[in-house]
């Protein structure tokens, strides 16, 4: 993007220099800056009244002291003394009966309150000694209450004694030993044990911060990007009417434009948040030792409990925060670069409003995804798909690496991957300015846009005029396009309903004859590879034949290709699907936690049903290369060869439903549509797709051994067969009578509306069914 650094100086020093800025910048600088030191001293108050509360008062208000050991009484007059101000209700009664008399009947130790008193033994001898704390069924004290009293008496009784012991033997073990506090609440010899708190309280803090900052960091975002968007979208359309812009876009590239202008708004707001947030921070720092000094010697900055409960220590926390900072602003500016996207279309002032309202719903729609749909399915892969997804990934990514959810290498990939985006929309934006710039107002913006966004995607930076008949053409195209689309959708919508409720029904009436689950009654035999061809074959594939029959069909070529050159491009297909299966499968097992399984090596590991097998290698390679190559090419190719393959080659991948397969299948229908268009001889496609289908069906359920070195062989085949394609295999596709532009050809096909809700509709089911 040419020139684009020129943009950015000269929109940031426009930014800068207005009053407006400075003057906001500052005074929520110092409003920050008040709140940090504020709200430091007001949690140095609340622990210190928090604190002087537990210190004072204590709820227990009478102990009967049994000694059972060979340690003298303990002097209470010396607790007392120490610890008065905390215990002043608190009086000692004493007794010679045993525990469990007093236990079962409190009532039998004169003054004893058996609500709000506590039994203390002192047990052992000769060194090994301990403190039992008994709460009475009848007690209402908090086992907080108890413990405190058995610290307190294990700190001060038992110190107290050290001065009476004589220097012997005796003397030593006492000195030495151990003594442990147990808590005894209703049963008499159950015991608390007190240990590793601490610990447990870091670790349920850290637990709760894990929830509270991510969804902390999407509001502090989601509010950011409402409060710039607006100023994003001015800047854009209202500087798109001027004589300037259209002098500027004969000196430099339109998405060097949009990029520098909408870096110069992220600079500025990234400098006002860090400025505001180091102002939060300042003031943490100056009220720390205010609160110390003035009002809390003992006051512990809460912001660095959080920093070690999360991290371990405050060092651990600085590449997860600038990680996290970066994240944060590449997010930022992806939805200004939307913004600014949206904002291209308006062309009039009043036309901002509507532009700024469909980016706010965007960005609602990214935030509101990233909140809720990890809470209605499974999480672990949920959260993986949406980091790739860019208007949610800017919601999920800071908050989940600044809480460790995300490992620093993941973190480091996503963010790569949204600064990608931002760069890909950064183009698209400035070709759709480019092509807008000129617009004097729009009727439909929604359509427009589609349009528009088409083309900057498809057909780069357009502009350029056709004829009348090209245009014409152009109108023919898209409706076939869009029929083909619709019917493709159709036939998916119908067959999946159709095959659950015939399922249903059969699969109640199986399980009523055999006695079985409905489920096991289904997969037991061959009844659901019946119901799939019903439903596809019987029912499914008519309806879309029905549905195409009224398109013109473009003239079959009938050219015989040499068997080198049908092996070299089967090979080509091969090899390519096993190489692409392997990276697919990694993808799958890193989204999902190795918890996707591929429902096709399922169907044909068994190989226990032969109509499976039967339906896998020779049924579905028939049907699908009637429709994706016989049906589909023929109807589009009049429009252009390329377009055609390419369209029926991403419709064979989407169609499957399966992220396992759509890849690789999609290369395979760019093969397969070559060789089609090249030779007009659907047989030939059908032969090497059922021989594809057959390796796997019957060669992978007998010998794995056997069918991994078939795989390695073809793979090497396959690398061989491509060079000697790519040098004698005289790859080329000829001129058809109504061929439009090739960027023109696939701008059309790809925006159209059957295409899209077809796309969707295989995307949804995919989705669907990688998840279950």
């Amino acid at each position: 993007m040419k020139n684009w650094l020129e943009v950015f100086k000269f929109t940031l020093k426009q930014q800068i220099k207005n009053k407006r800025f400075g003057r906001v910048t500052v005074i929520i600088a110092l409003v920050f800056l008040i709140i940090g030191l504020l709200s430091d001293c007001l949690m140095a108050v609340m622990e210190k009244d928090t604190g002087s509360k537990a210190e004072e008062e204590s709820s227990v208000t009478t102990v009967c002291m049994i000694n059972s050991s060979d340690l003298p009484d303990p002097d209470t007059d010396i607790f007392m003394r120490d610890k008065g101000a905390k215990y002043r209700k608190l009086t000692f009664v004493s007794s010679n009966l045993d525990r469990d008399s007093i236990v079962n009947d409190p009532y039998i130790v004169e003054g004893f309150d058996p609500a709000r008193g506590l039994v203390v033994e002192v047990t052992g001898n000769e060194g090994d000694y301990g403190l039992n704390v008994i709460m009475p069924a009848s007690s209402s004290l908090d086992k907080s209450d108890a413990r405190d009293l058995g610290y307190d008496l294990d700190k001060t009784i038992f110190d107290s004694r050290l001065d009476a012991l004589g220097i012997d033997e005796k003397s030593a073990n006492i000195i030495q030993s151990d003594v442990s506090v147990e808590i005894i609440k209703e049963e008499p010899a159950a015991v608390e044990n007190t240990e590793d708190e601490d610990e447990k309280a870091k670790g349920a803090l850290a637990e709760v911060l894990r929830s509270l900052l991510p969804m902390l960091l999407m509001l502090i975002l989601y509010m950011m990007i409402i409060l710039y968007n607006q100023s994003i979208g001015s800047l854009v359309s209202l500087e798109k009417t001027s004589k300037l812009m259209e002098y500027i876009l004969t000196l430099t590239e339109a998405p060097a434009v949009i990029f520098g202008k909408v870096m110069a708004v992220a600079v500025s707001a990234a400098f006002q948040v860090t400025l505001w947030g180091a102002c939060v921070v300042a003031g943490f720092v100056i009220g720390d030792p205010i609160s110390r000094s003035l009002i809390n010697p003992g006051y512990s900055n809460p912001a660095v409990m959080v920093a070690e409960s999360l991290f371990g220590s405050v060092s651990h926390m600085v590449f997860p925060v600038i990680l996290t900072f970066i994240t944060f602003m590449a997010g930022f500016v992806f939805f200004c670069t939307l913004a600014a996207l949206f904002a291209s279309f308006a062309a009039e002032p009043e036309e901002v409003s509507q532009t700024v309202g469909l980016s706010t719903f965007v960005i609602l729609i990214g935030f509101l995804a990233d909140m809720y749909i990890p809470m209605i399915s499974d999480a672990a892969i949920i959260k993986k798909i949406l980091y790739f997804i860019p208007v949610t990934a800017t919601f999920a990514l800071p908050g989940d690496i600044l809480t460790a959810l995300v490992s620093p290498l993941e973190g480091i990939i996503f963010t790569l991957i949204l600064i990608v985006w931002v760069v890909v929309f950064a183009i698209i934006a400035g070709r759709v300015y480019q092509n807008r710039v000129f617009a004097n107002g729009t009727k439909n913006i929604g359509r427009e846009m589609l349009r528009e966004i088409g083309s900057a995607i498809l057909a780069g930076k357009g502009g350029k005029s056709f004829s009348k008949e090209v245009a014409e053409n152009e109108d023919k195209a898209h409706k076939a396009y869009t029929m083909l689309g619709l019917s493709l959708a159709v036939y998916l919508l119908i067959t999946n309903y159709l095959a659950g409720q015939i399922a249903m029904v059969l699969g109640q009436m199986a399980s009523a004859r055999t006695g079985e689950g409905v489920m096991e009654a289904l997969y037991s035999g061959d009844l659901i590879y019946v119901i799939n061809i019903i439903a596809a074959y019987c029912i499914g594939f008519p309806v879309f034949l029905l549905m195409t029959r009224a398109l013109p069909s473009c003239k079959k070529k009938n050219e015989s290709l040499p068997f080198w050159k049908l092996a070299a491009f089967f090979f080509a297909a091969v090899s390519l699907t096993f190489i692409i299966a392997i990276f697919t499968n990694m993808a799958a097992d890193y989204i999902s936690g190795g918890e996707a399984n591929n429902s096709w090596v399922q169907m044909i590991s068994s190989g226990e049903s032969l109509l499976g097998s039967i339906m896998a290698a020779f049924l579905g390679p028939v049907i699908e290369e009637l429709i994706f190559r016989k049906v589909m090419i023929d109807k589009m190719r009049q429009y252009g060869s390329f377009t055609a393959i390419i369209l029926s080659a991403v419709a064979f991948g989407l169609f499957h439903c399966n992220f396992f397969q759509i890849f690789y299948a999609a290369v395979i229908g760019l093969i397969f549509g070559y060789v089609y268009v090249r030779s007009g001889r659907i047989r030939y496609t059908i032969v090497m797709h059922i021989l594809l289908n057959s390796m796997s069906v019957f060669i992978y359920p007998y010998s794995e051994r056997l069918f991994d070195i078939v795989q390695k062989s073809c793979i090497v085949l396959g690398i061989l067969s491509i060079f000697l394609l790519i040098f004698k295999g005289d790859i080329h596709l000829d001129k058809e009578d109504k061929e439009l532009p090739a960027a023109l050809g696939i701008r059309s096909a790809f925006i159209s509306r059957g295409v899209l809700l077809f796309i969707a509709v295989s995307v949804l089911l995919t989705i669907y069914t990688f998840i279950q």
